[in-house]
């Protein structure tokens, strides 16, 4: 699930691409004045949303399937192929179900129609366009990943029903030849050769034991999305969860920590936030181990709290306590758009 995306943050970043003057007023109107969540910047023809892509990162494309210099699904395949990691919502005034399940086959995440579709469900598409495509980002990454862990399995059978059962023969074999010898000097050389294949075979089995071993970057990914798919229901919805590249050295207790702390957050989001979109991201970060939870929900003013002493409840206290533990910080303000954002940073090296 390792994704290479903008930074959680709020408001959404939209690009619609849309050549009718008045829809496109009155979709920037509509999609702005919900919470503030949405930033929309509109062209009005596919080169322009080309070369706007090429020049920004942008959360979800909302596209006009009759434009100036492209019609029909030609856009959403040139668009799919320009930018995979962009999802679209197709909004436009045909309402014909099979084009829709064809611009769903050719990449889109939903397609909306004009007449019918309100601010309301225009938001939730796209909430849910992003949301489903960093889920299939994610699945595409494990799918890979799990590839990669079926051939690290085979090799660890290979190395130990094969190079190990032989090292483990020789190593008998040398053994004998000491009992057949009275050279005292040749008796230490066979030894000395007999201790050295014996290193050998505990090297390999430290080794077969690292080629089980899940990569941890993909180990913390399913533990958080086993989080995030316990608190869905009572979030309403699917967070976004962004794993970075952790390193294969990385502190069990380090580990741990995180993983309680993103439950907590989660679960202060459901409580409290009245949220409709939240995004967790794990990353490294200047020797640092730093775990953001971002949500679009009521917020907590703009001050936010930094210092124990100005928190309350018995969640947030715990976070702060945890990152103290392990000579972190943990921090809780208004998010970049809205809302909330907890940071929590805690050295590397911080704990055993």
């Amino acid at each position: 699930m390792t994704t290479e995306r903008r930074e959680s943050s709020w408001p959404v970043r939209v690009l619609l691409v849309e050549d009718n003057e008045l829809d496109a007023r009155v979709m920037i109107r509509n999609l702005t004045n919900i919470e503030a969540e949405f930033e929309v910047t509109r062209v009005g023809e596919l080169a322009s949303a080309l070369t706007k892509l090429e020049d920004g990162e942008y959360d979800c494309l909302l596209l006009d399937l009759s434009l100036p210099d492209s019609s029909g699904l030609m856009s959403v395949e040139v668009l799919t192929a320009r930018a995979p990691e962009c999802p679209i919502v197709v909004l436009t005034g045909l309402d014909d179900p099979s084009t829709a399940l064809e611009a769903v086959e050719q990449g889109a995440q939903d397609y909306l129609s004009k007449q019918t579709a309100t601010p309301d469900t225009i938001a939730r598409s796209i909430r849910y366009a992003v949301a489903r495509l960093y889920s299939e980002m994610a699945l595409h990454s494990a799918t890979d990943q799990l590839a990669l862990l079926r051939d690290r399995e085979r090799i660890a059978r290979d190395l130990h029903d094969t190079v190990i059962q032989q090292l483990f023969a020789t190593g008998m074999s040398l053994q004998s030849l000491v009992a057949a010898t009275e050279d005292g000097e040749t008796k230490e050389r066979v030894m000395a050769a007999v201790e050295g294949i014996d290193a050998a075979i505990s090297q390999l089995r430290e080794a077969i034991f690292g080629l089980h071993t899940l990569p941890r970057d993909l180990a913390i990914a399913q533990a958080v999305d086993d989080i995030a798919e316990d608190l869905a229901d009572a979030l309403g919805f699917l967070p976004i969860v962004e794993v970075g590249k952790m390193p294969e050295d990385l502190s069990p207790t380090i580990q741990h920590e995180a993983i309680q702390i993103i439950s907590e957050a989660l679960s202060n989001v459901a409580k409290h936030a009245a949220a409709t979109a939240t995004k967790v991201v794990i990353e490294t970060d200047d020797g640092a181990l730093v775990v953001r939870v971002t949500d679009n929900g009521r917020g907590i003013g703009a001050a936010g709290i930094a210092s124990r002493d100005d928190l309350t409840g018995h969640g947030l206290v715990n976070m702060a306590e945890r990152a103290s533990e392990l000579a972190g910080r943990f921090h809780l303000g208004p998010g970049p758009g809205g809302g909330t954002q907890i940071e929590w940073r805690v050295p590397l090296n911080g704990a055993g």
